[in-house]
């Protein structure tokens, strides 16, 4: 009563939230590519489709943790458990987590040839067992600066024909590989939409020892990541991101190699091509403007609130990209090693709920080849 008396004015807001679905029981179906456009171009597109079962409780015990269980089966064999705990201590600043794992396969990559992958694949045979266990220790400085320790014991084991064919698959030869690696994640994220961002930066720096209790097997790497958003007025937007590994270690196995073409590293225009390396860089801009600002679209015959409020944005984009891998081993046979990459293009992105982001991209690399590319995760 002292409040309304006063000469304050007072505002009630009421604010209703809903809330997501926490156990999620899928099916899997997955694509053993490195993305959509390379599976795409193959010609038996069902042969290196994943198949299995898929739990996730996002919400374990009500204390935000999370538990899953992943089961593959078919061709690739892979099964899956993690746990992870955001916070153990009562200021929120610790938390950990662990994930331990079996994978085979009766396929896999032996070796790298005009920067596509040649394969190994015999269905009566296993090429690769791998066998892994992690724990994940994290500590959050804020809302916006988080530090993670890794430690990961590894055992990978190939088939005799693998050596046959490529003796640099593992350090001297060898069928069986046992590391111990540790790593240390410093990330810095200033945005205001991790999925999709439009406003803000993001840095992190990577310090990984690979076999460190190994002889034959020790390698550095450095990994480094800044990413800027700016909103230049309530429709068009900008962003720049650079990314860069660099390695040391005079000795190392093909099996460890990756530098652009793998995952999220690479240049647009060049999805279908690897290019590996030790060491390498890479620089992305892209250029938005918002269609119409994000709005929530109603399907009334889906009875779930959970699901019959679909937000949805659009973008129209332009960008430009380059990149450089330096490979000083495996770099007979690949030309686009050891150059600079330069690749642009014009998109259409649609994001969508639960995190759902569509790009379709129209792209051209150095080599005057155009392409239409399909991605699923936002470019920079």
């Amino acid at each position: 009563s002292d409040v309304c008396s006063s000469d304050l004015n007072v505002i009630n807001i009421t604010i209703f939230l809903k809330e997501r679905w926490y156990l999620w029981p899928v099916p899997i179906f997955e694509i053993r590519e490195r993305n959509f456009n390379v599976w795409w171009e193959e010609p038996d597109k069902l042969h290196r489709v994943v198949i299995g079962g898929y739990l996730i409780y996002n919400n374990f015990r009500g204390r935000n943790e999370t538990l899953s269980l992943a089961i593959r089966e078919d061709y690739f064999q892979r099964y899956d458990l993690k746990y992870d705990i955001p916070y153990i201590n009562k200021k929120q600043q610790f938390g950990m987590g662990f994930s331990c794992g079996y994978n085979t396969n009766h396929e896999i990559v032996q070796n790298v040839n005009n920067n596509q992958l040649v394969y190994f694949d015999d269905d009566n045979l296993f090429a690769l067992k791998e066998y892994y266990a992690e724990a994940r220790f994290t500590k959050r400085d804020g809302l916006y600066r988080t530090q993670t320790l890794y430690l990961d014991y590894k055992t990978d084991i190939i088939n005799d024909t693998i050596v046959s064919l490529n003796n640099d698959y593992f350090l001297n030869s060898r069928t069986v590989q046992k590391y111990a690696s540790v790593s240390y994640l410093f990330e810095q994220d200033y945005r205001d939409i991790k999925i999709y961002p439009l406003k803000g930066y993001y840095f992190n720096f990577n310090l990984q020892q690979l076999g460190f209790l190994q002889k034959d097997l020790n390698i550095s790497y450095l990994r480094a990541a800044y990413r800027k958003y700016w909103k230049l007025s309530d429709q068009f937007y900008f962003e720049a991101g650079i990314d860069g590994r660099y390695s040391y270690a005079k000795s190392q196995p093909f099996n460890v190699q990756n530098a652009l073409g793998w995952g999220t590293e690479y240049v647009r225009g060049y999805e279908l091509y690897v290019v590996n390396g030790q060491n390498y860089g890479l620089l992305k801009t892209e250029f938005k403007w918002q269609l119409f600002y994000p709005q929530v679209v109603y399907v009334p015959y889906i009875p779930s609130e959970k699901f019959n409020s679909i937000p949805i944005a659009m973008y129209l984009t332009a960008f430009g990209d380059l990149g450089y891998a330096q490979d000083q081993l495996f770099q007979v046979g690949n030309p686009l090693s050891n150059t600079l990459l330069p690749g642009g293009g014009v998109g259409f992105d649609i994001v969508t709920y639960y995190n759902l982001v569509w790009r379709f991209e129209y792209s051209i690399n150095k080599m005057g080849q155009r392409g239409f590319y399909l991605h699923f995760a936002a470019p920079i």
